[in-house]
């Protein structure tokens, strides 16, 4: 498993795993803009006005707080919302959209 930190637009957000079949990338309390690899992923947003893609993969995102754009792009994604009025985009496959109390 790889840990790292990259920056992005001023702001910080973690990928805490990486192998062959999956990504975990949280968010920080910004907003932030957020992309999954080819592979699948697990996306956080956190707090903020969040733009998430998640890409190819089946992937599992999670918007959390703050007016969030997520994009699931290619695969079989599950996106949830939550909190926060929120734009949710399926894409190629087979996705479940699941708002939140936005």
């Amino acid at each position: 498993m790889i840990q790292q930190r990259r920056k992005f637009r001023q702001h910080q957000y973690s990928i805490i795993g990486v192998n062959k079949k999956m990504a975990i990338i949280l968010g920080t309390l910004n907003e932030d803009n957020l992309e999954g690899l080819p592979e699948n992923d697990i996306i956080q947003a956190l707090d903020g006005k969040d733009i998430v893609r998640g890409r190819e993969g089946n992937d599992l995102i999670q918007g959390n707080l703050g007016e969030d754009v997520i994009y699931g792009d290619q695969g079989d994604d599950v996106i949830q919302g939550n909190e926060g009025n929120d734009q949710l985009f399926g894409g190629e496959g087979d996705d479940v959209i699941q708002g939140g109390a936005g």
